[in-house]
């Protein structure tokens, strides 16, 4: 058959870029999803007399229609554009496959590779959809010089092969088998996508997760940096991942996960609780809630929402050696429980599993005698079983070895006051891991933590001390404190309903459970928040008191990912290591020496807002050679808050300019040979004194933005050079 009398189909070639150009009033979409153009389709009726010669043919035999295929398909190069639109899966995607265009000369190899975009499924193909036609015991193969389909029937399979290489799929029935001079091959990215071909059906293979990939890099010099501002999964498909993202700047999973208790229900029965105090992990990973309102201590065997009663009498106020007066704080060894008594006045010590307490400390009644306790909200008891607790109305910290018939003041008892020397309020207490003479005390209603040297006179405020207040350099009536081997602090900011870490000698707190000043009953936020441990792999558990439940929060130091078939996951990094800062000036430099011009250095800092807006400033002067920006970016999460942070606007949209330059004032540059990425950069030449360029944005108080830029400066040094970025 000479390439003249082969019909010709054309598809429309618009819709491999669907979301880029629109549908016009020629265009018809068929059943199976395939839109073909109709103008493009030649009369089928004025090529009759060739559709009866291919009749008479197939009547002959398949062995010399076999024949002619081979010998058409030698001669005509197909080129064939498909697409189709997943009707089945549960997103909307589309795929395009293109086989590659080839050359009439056999050597000629081009491959296309059909590229879907971040959340595809599989797309499948039935016999009666796509360029393939098929017949029952025959296969005939229709050329034409743009287009070639191979059909197969149910027996027989014919692949038609050019003079490279040609890949013909075939299912159990009936498959297309798409050929041209050159392998094509499907190329996915972020989600696999996989072409099935099978009788007459169509199936969608759903990804249940996919997130998007963000990656982009840029290089300077012989230096290639990816640089990466969101944690994204790319997904095979059938694969199923799930991926634990953490609060930036915090070890932990910022969504709770209740573990005792009901939310929002209270109740006495063996899955409620009412008015959660205090929490405890023993080392069976048992979880001991003081549950004050029903007057008990309930015991949860991990994985288990069913409480057991181990120390009180449900719904039962007594003085007893089995009951409560409202318990609150509790501290639990491997062989003993440790009940601060609240109205009883007194310190009792639980053996396991038996429910009858002996009283270690207090018992005496309510008073200031060294042998009383007036309310005590912060027990702890370390190894040796000396017991240390907090007397509240007595503004002191006490503490009761095992041989002493009398207590000891540690810290305090000088009345009612915030000099360094004194209480306002002492609640809860905590031994420092790593010094053994070192007792943490929450001085509540001074909003502030205390470090004390034990039997010292006068205490340092390590967290706090500001008033009250919500920003993160404040606490609002904390309760309860923890301590780490890494010198890192947890407290319980009771009336701001959130758990904030302050890392040692910090003057901000980072946020890890909670909202600040937000109370709520939701996996995110708390009510009230009260006691705080960790177990043995260091989650976090906390006594959210008013939502009547204990909220875990799983460690996250570094993402993890479950998933059932392969996964990349790259996890959220700047360009270069960040380091911490708080307002004021994250990086200053005066009479550096040269760089390698023009490789640029990249400076990456994490900062926690502090309230509604920040100001990111960066000053330069030259004498005489010149500094050079780009890139500069600010992110809170996967938000991007800098405009034009890159220049390539060719000038200064979005900055402020100010300063006083004798000449050479900063200004946008044009050149890719001296940009770290892109076209343009920021180049400030100012002489004998100083510009400043500023982008100001809005801000959340309490949350981490990651700021980066890269800088380089050349002929230096000579009279005075100078940079110094800052964020206020």
């Amino acid at each position: 058959m000479a390439a003249s009398e082969m019909p010709t189909v054309a598809i429309d070639l618009l819709e491999v870029v669907p979301s880029l150009l629109p549908e016009t009033s020629s265009n018809t979409r068929t059943s199976s999803g395939i839109k073909v153009n109709l103008d493009d389709v030649p009369d089928v009726g004025s090529k009759s007399s060739i559709i009866n010669k291919q009749s008479t043919w197939i009547t002959r035999g398949v062995t010399i229609l076999l024949a002619t295929v081979v010998a058409c398909a030698a001669i005509v190069p197909p080129a064939v554009i498909l697409t189709t639109r997943n009707t089945s899966s549960t997103t909307s995607t589309t795929i395009a496959v293109l086989v590659s265009q080839t050359m009439s000369s056999a050597s000629t190899t081009q491959t296309t590779a059909a590229t879907t975009s971040a959340a595809t499924t599989a797309a499948t193909t039935a016999a009666a959809t796509t360029a393939a036609t098929t017949s029952a015991a025959t296969t005939a193969a229709t050329t034409s010089a743009a287009t070639t389909a191979a059909t197969t029937a149910a027996a027989t399979t014919a692949a038609t092969t050019t003079a490279a290489t040609t890949a013909a799929t075939t299912s159990a029935a009936t498959t297309a088998a798409t050929t041209s001079a050159t392998t094509t091959a499907a190329t996915t990215s972020a989600a696999s996508t996989a072409a099935t071909t099978s009788a007459a059906t169509t199936a969608a293979t759903t990804v249940s997760t996919t997130v998007a990939t963000t990656t982009g890099a840029t290089t300077s010099a012989a230096t290639t940096a990816a640089t990466t501002v969101s944690t994204t999964v790319a997904t095979t498909t059938g694969a199923t991942t799930t991926v634990t993202s953490c609060t930036p700047g915090s070890s932990w999973n910022s969504t709770g996960i209740t573990v005792a208790g009901v939310t929002g229900i209270l109740g006495a029965n063996s899955t409620l609780l009412n008015y959660v105090n205090d929490v405890a992990i023993d080392i069976y990973s048992n979880i001991y809630v003081a549950d004050a309102d029903n007057q008990r201590i309930q015991r949860f065997a991990s994985n288990s929402l069913v409480g057991q009663t181990v120390a009180g009498v449900v719904g039962s106020v007594g003085s007893s050696s089995t009951s409560f007066n409202f318990p609150r704080a509790i501290f639990v060894l491997s062989n003993a429980l440790f009940v601060s008594d609240v109205y009883n006045y007194r310190i009792q010590r639980f053996t396991y599993n038996i429910s009858t307490g002996t009283t270690v400390a207090g018992g005496n009644g309510q008073g200031s005698g060294l042998n009383q306790i007036n309310v005590c909200y912060g027990v702890y008891v370390d190894t040796n079983g000396t017991v240390y607790y907090s007397d509240f109305t007595n503004n002191r910290v006490m503490k009761k070895l095992n041989s002493s018939s009398s207590d000891v003041v540690i810290a305090g008892n000088n009345g009612n006051g915030n000099a360094a020397n004194q209480f306002n309020g002492p609640m809860g207490i905590y031994i420092d891991v790593n010094n053994g003479s070192i007792i943490y005390v929450v001085d509540s209603s001074n909003h502030r933590v205390q470090r004390w040297v034990i039997g010292g006179t006068t205490g340092v405020t390590v967290a706090g001390g500001n008033s009250n207040g919500t920003a993160l350099n404040q606490l609002n009536s904390p309760r309860a404190v923890i301590s780490d081997s890494n010198g890192n602090l947890y407290v319980s900011d009771t009336n701001n309903h959130r758990i904030v870490m302050w890392t040692s000698g910090a003057t901000v707190g980072i946020l890890i459970a909670g909202t600040s000043g937000v109370q709520g009953s939701t996996a995110t936020t708390l009510k009230y928040p009260n006691g705080i441990t960790f177990d043995a792999n260091k989650n976090l558990y906390v006594a959210d008191s008013n939502n009547f439940r204990i909220q875990k929060y799983i460690v996250c130091a570094s993402t993890t990912t479950t998933t059932i078939a392969t996964t990349t996951t790259v996890t959220a990094v700047p360009p270069c290591t960040p380091q911490s800062r708080s307002s004021g000036t994250l990086f200053s430099v005066t009479n550096p020496t040269s760089s390698t011009y023009p490789i640029y250095t990249c400076y990456a800092y994490t900062w926690v807002a502090t309230g509604s807006s920040a100001t990111l400033s960066f000053f330069f002067r030259h004498d005489p050679g010149g500094w050079m920006l780009d890139d500069v970016k600010v992110y809170r999460g996967l938000t991007q808050l800098i405009t034009n942070g890159g220049f390539e606007t060719g000038d200064l949209t979005g900055w402020t300019y100010s300063g006083s330059c004798n000449y050479y004032t900063g200004s946008a540059y044009s050149g890719s040979s001296y940009a770290k990425s892109g076209s343009y950069y920021y180049y400030d030449r100012c002489a004998y004194g100083g510009d400043t360029i500023s982008q100001t944005f809005s801000t959340v108080a309490g949350d981490i933005y990651v700021i980066s830029f890269w800088l380089t400066n050349y002929s230096c040094c000579s009279a005075t050079e100078i940079a110094n970025v800052t964020i206020i």
